[in-house]
């Protein structure tokens, strides 16, 4: 399985929540890539939504961004799989965030996001043990983070 990290956040942060997000996605990869973990799921996909002042808002754009897909590539018809867990955050915490705090801030809000079951999963998932390793790759990231 594959991991995608994103974000939609304001302009201001942007460039450096990308950076974090990278940091988060190669070592989800690195750690967890080989792990089918039951099921023909290909990509999961965490979404941070920062960029707006509005829950409301932001809570839409959170719910636009979790979703369970499937599509097919037109070149060789390969099926893929994805999850897509969207992550609300709110635009100050992420602005006023020095850089060197972000990716750990970002790691335990995707951890505390990816420990609640999604409505929608492929039959064979094994969401549990998949939440769980991913709260354990992404704990690394922010141990010993304030």
């Amino acid at each position: 399985m594959h991991f995608r990290v994103a974000s939609i956040s304001g302009q201001e942060e942007a460039p450096r929540v990308r950076k974090a997000c990278k940091a988060i996605e190669e070592a989800l990869n690195r750690q967890l890539n080989k792990e089918p973990f039951g099921s023909d799921l290909t990509q999961l996909s965490l979404t941070f939504i920062s960029a707006f002042d509005d829950p409301e808002e932001a809570a839409r754009w959170t719910a636009k961004n979790s979703y369970l897909s499937r599509s097919t590539k037109v070149s060789d018809s390969e099926v893929s799989r994805n999850l897509s867990i969207g992550i609300q955050l709110t635009r100050p915490e992420m602005k006023y965030l020095q850089e060197s705090d972000l990716i750990a801030h970002l790691a335990r809000a995707a951890a505390e996001a990816t420990a609640t079951r999604p409505s929608k999963l492929p039959a064979a998932l094994n969401y549990s043990a998949m939440a769980e390793r991913l709260r354990i790759a992404l704990s690394s990231l922010y141990a010993g983070a304030a």
